[in-house]
């Protein structure tokens, strides 16, 4: 059996948990049987990771997966797919099972506490998305403010480790919360980016009965303000502040019906501003990353001193 997921390089958390989660708590038996596909932990519920050709004749198991990112899989729906559980009541909305909300299977954590070991309530810990880390001074906000930084690129293991030690932990990536919940461990939501989807956060948050309510986290540096600029004009709409501002009820109506209407238009807009970054060499841009340095402390306090009130919250 091929486990279907998505695979970073140098990794992220909540991706990774597939191989050790499933290692641990399926069969042997399961693994020979070479015509079935097992779709786990994930926003990977689309046509880019479940094509015809990766699919077809194949039997197809699809369990706690969330949609969000791509298109619906060609051809869906597909009745002969086994539909254990979905990730959330908008997954299950746009596939048109309703019957399918459950949670994410990295719930599923909670049948291998060997996999955390000895708990203590010791530290507040930070974890964000791993796409915000390289343009934003992170680690050196949580020095600053006495948070643990955790790299979501680092292995499970080590991550774990780390959870054992949380009394509270700040999440921008969604498997930390995940996670935390599933330890009940409390946990506050953030944003760093405008690349952060809501979708796929309000359909988990929906499938526990809570919203999905969070800290907008201020930029770390004139470059980060800049970069963050930058890629939220470039996206053709914005539901951040949806969440925050309607029941669950509406959001949840507003996201399926962005979803059904623009489909992965918004990440792709933001993956190729945040692709220009990345690689930008123009003299001007490096001017301004020079430029923005002189101001970098002041963005450090601020961003330090938000991120210390933020974990007093709730």
């Amino acid at each position: 059996m091929e486990l279907v997921y998505f695979k970073h390089s140098p990794g992220n958390f909540g991706d990774d948990l597939n191989e050790i989660l499933w290692g641990r708590l399926l069969s042997p038996q399961c693994w020979k049987h070479d015509d079935a596909l097992l779709v786990g932990i994930g926003t990977i519920f689309n046509d880019g990771y479940l094509p015809e050709f990766k699919t077809k004749g194949k039997l197809v198991i699809v369990c706690g997966s969330g949609a969000g990112y791509r298109n619906l899989p060609q051809g869906w729906p597909k009745p002969d797919w086994i539909i254990a559980a979905v990730r959330g009541p908008l997954t299950a909305e746009l596939i048109g099972r309703p019957d399918t909300a459950v949670t994410d299977a990295a719930i599923l954590l909670a049948l291998a506490p060997d996999l955390i070991g000895s708990r203590s309530s010791e530290d507040i810990i930070f974890i964000p998305h791993w796409n915000s880390i390289d343009d934003a001074q992170l680690q050196e906000v949580c020095r600053r403010c006495g948070l643990k930084f955790v790299d979501p690129r680092w292995p499970v293991d080590r991550i774990l480790r780390i959870f054992a030690s949380a009394k509270l932990v700040v999440a921008e990536a969604m498997h930390g919360a995940i996670v935390a919940d599933t330890l009940r461990i409390p946990w506050i939501a953030v944003e760093c980016s405008p690349e952060i989807l809501p979708f796929k956060w309000v359909d988990w948050c929906q499938s526990m009965d809570l919203p999905y309510k969070p800290f907008q986290l201020l930029p770390t540096s004139a470059w980060d303000a800049m970069k963050r600029r930058r890629v939220a004009a470039s996206l053709p709409f914005r539901d951040s502040a949806l969440h925050m501002t309607q029941d669950c009820s509406e959001v949840k109506d507003t996201l399926v019906r962005a979803f059904r209407e623009r489909g992965h238009v918004l990440t792709r807009a933001a993956k190729s501003e945040s692709e220009l970054f990345h690689t930008a060499r123009s003299s001007a841009i490096r001017a301004a990353r020079f430029a923005g340095k002189l101001f970098n402390e002041r963005y450090l306090d601020a961003a330090a001193n938000q991120l210390t009130a933020i974990s007093k919250e709730p």
